[in-house]
């Protein structure tokens, strides 16, 4: 089967979500690991990024 998806130049990383989000790549860290040290208002901003 053909993989489909971004190229490597493409990839979405921690650090492109980060800087879109304007928070750090420890925050976005914190998100995919469902941490509760995070902000509800920064959760919600920094996963429809993702």
């Amino acid at each position: 089967m053909a993989r489909t998806g971004r190229r490597a130049s493409q990839a979405i990383t921690i650090q492109t979500v980060a800087e879109q989000a304007g928070v750090s790549a420890m925050t976005v860290s914190n998100v995919l690991n469902n941490s509760p040290r995070v902000r509800e208002s920064t959760r919600k901003s920094t996963g429809r990024l993702l």
